[in-house]
């Protein structure tokens, strides 16, 4: 089945969350995006927390770790310590009153991130047992998600520390900020793990564009 129950549950959550971006459009590439891929790896594991294996449900930990401080970072940014120039190449640059296009950006966005988690949503789905995939989409994935964080880390804290200081900043810093080449190896990681599962053409296309959304986004990030 190209849309099981399970993907439109996370659809769902995903356009629920997005929603934050009718308040401001930056939000829903920045915070809306980060949130809303933690939300989608926790109801993964909730709606599955039974059958699961320890693997599928360490993908899931990473998502929620990799969505929870993508978006606390965007959210500092936001609160003027020291982010605002490196979220700037992430956000949609509109600040339209135009209800019509806010709903437009919304729903697509909404939909984007959660085609991102395709593959591990069909994953869960077939309850296939542990294979190579599997090993090394979850490898892949904490690779990435270890790379983006510490790169990162590395190349703020020799930035100089400007104007803002205190436990904001020192909270900034830990969070770090993007990595295009960590999101990619994390995002190849998600689709790498869903390759076995993915049989039919629908499936194949869904996974495929949230593929390249993941890419999108991550060179945005860059």
């Amino acid at each position: 089945m190209t849309f099981p129950i399970e993907l439109c549950i996370l659809l769902g959550v995903s356009v629920l969350i997005s929603s934050v971006g009718l308040y401001r459009p930056a939000y829903f590439t920045t915070i809306g995006y980060g949130i809303s891929i933690a939300a989608c790896g926790a109801m993964l594991l909730l709606l599955f927390h039974k059958e699961a294996d320890g693997l599928l449900k360490a993908a899931c930990v990473i998502m929620i770790v990799y969505g929870c401080r993508r978006a606390a970072y965007y959210l500092l940014g936001g609160k003027g310590n020291g982010a605002q120039g490196r979220n700037k190449g992430r956000e949609i640059k509109t600040d339209t009153d135009d209800m019509g296009v806010k709903i437009m950006l919304w729903v697509i966005c909404g939909a984007v991130f959660a085609l991102m988690m395709s593959p591990l949503c069909y994953r869960f789905t077939v309850g296939e047992k542990v294979d190579a995939t599997l090993w090394i989409g979850v490898i892949l994935m904490a690779v990435g998600l270890v790379f983006e964080w510490t790169a990162e880390l590395g190349r703020m804290r020799r930035r100089p520390r400007g104007s803002s200081g205190g436990r904001g900043r020192k909270l900034y810093m830990f969070l770090g900020g993007s990595n295009i080449y960590g999101e990619i190896i994390l995002w190849s990681g998600v689709m790498i793990l869903g390759l076995t599962s993915l049989n039919t053409v629908g499936q194949w296309i869904v996974a495929c564009t949230g593929y390249l959304g993941a890419l999108v986004m991550s060179a945005r990030s860059a």
